[in-house]
């Protein structure tokens, strides 16, 4: 695990670099208290992220305060640094601290064997006072809309029915599926992935066998579903038509405010076929979330506000009002990045 070291690349003497640590936890949450309107996971998220495999967490300290945390990890078989988590103090978002923040920490990188990308997950809030400023450095590989509502989960588990439509083909993916997914040629699943890169849970994974266990979840495994409009015979892996021609993954966490589930679905299926794979999902909520409300987010290449409006009896939706709509993720080249004066 790189290392860091010494101050940052920055005007002031004041400014140091250091790894994150369980201890740094309070300031780290004081940095901002209301990322993502309350929707953010790190404040309950914080201790598992740490000590997840492979990533290094860092905080940025100016004059012996914490402004700033973010945290990287190689994926894309150490193909790709990819950042998350990233944020800053109100108080330090000028003068162009957070990009040096961000460059110091991909220097910690440096000298890596097989590094060529840069990668990181925003959303439409951050594109639209940032954008112009990103996008001389990186590129966009990957867009979802988002579509969040909120689910009375107690009413709901009294008024939803206690089985889900039955949709032929439906069925759940192990982690060998999984594992077969991802060493398919990224062609022969475009229909699934039109931009060759499986985007859950905010991180972009190139269709490579090496990402197959990050993407099933490792082990805290998702909820993945694939339905091809038809039974495939044991759910044969050898088929063309493996894995289907939708597949939809669930994964759960508590937030701030509460529980949040995000479901994301992908493929060219029907209506119907996409209503049974969010219904199946709903009730994997419905059966697990102790709470009495979720925040639901349903992440897919269009709108789905009609499909979800459809469903709010007897899943008991309403709208969230979160101004969180799109995601972006986006790509920049390693050394292209770090030699950028």
């Amino acid at each position: 695990m790189a290392s860091a070291h010494g101050k940052t690349h920055a005007d002031s003497e004041d400014e140091q670099l250091c790894l994150a640590t369980l201890s740094d936890y309070d300031a780290v949450m004081a940095i901002d208290r209301n990322v993502y309107s309350g929707l953010d996971y790190l404040p309950h998220g914080y201790p598992t992220l740490l000590q997840k495999p492979g990533v290094s967490a860092f905080v940025l300290k100016k004059g012996g305060r914490v402004v700033g945390f973010i945290t990287a990890e190689f994926i894309d078989g150490g193909q790709t640094l990819l950042t998350s988590a990233g944020r800053i103090a109100t108080d330090c978002r000028e003068g162009g601290l957070f990009s040096r923040f961000t460059k110091s920490v991909f220097e910690q990188f440096r000298g890596s064997r097989g590094l060529k990308y840069l990668a990181f997950t925003t959303n439409n809030l951050n594109m639209a006072a940032n954008g112009h400023k990103i996008l001389k450095t990186y590129r966009i590989v990957d867009e979802r809309i988002l579509t969040t509502v909120m689910m009375d989960v107690s009413q709901a588990r009294q008024k939803a029915p206690q089985q889900t439509t039955h949709f032929p083909g439906l069925r759940q993916l192990s982690r060998e599926d999984i594992q077969v997914m991802m060493s398919r040629d990224p062609a022969d699943i475009k229909h699934l992935f039109p931009n060759g890169r499986v985007l859950v849970q905010w991180c972009p994974y190139r269709i490579i066998p090496e990402n197959a266990d990050s993407v099933y979840g490792g082990g805290h495994p998702r909820a993945f579903l694939a339905s091809s409009g038809k039974s495939l015979k044991n759910c044969d892996t050898t088929s063309t038509e493996f894995p289907g021609t939708m597949l939809s993954c669930s994964y759960s966490f508590y937030i701030k405010l509460g529980h949040k589930i995000e479901i994301e679905v992908f493929g060219t299926g029907s209506e119907e076929e996409m209503r049974a794979h969010v219904e199946n999902h709903f009730r994997r909520l419905i059966d697990t979330c102790s709470e009495k409300e979720a925040f639901v987010h349903v992440s897919f290449s269009r709108n789905l506000d009609d499909i979800l409006h459809g469903m709010k009896d007897p899943f008991c939706l309403r709208p969230s009002g979160s101004p969180i709509n799109k995601i972006f993720s986006l790509e920049g080249d390693y050394q292209a990045v770090v030699s950028k004066e």
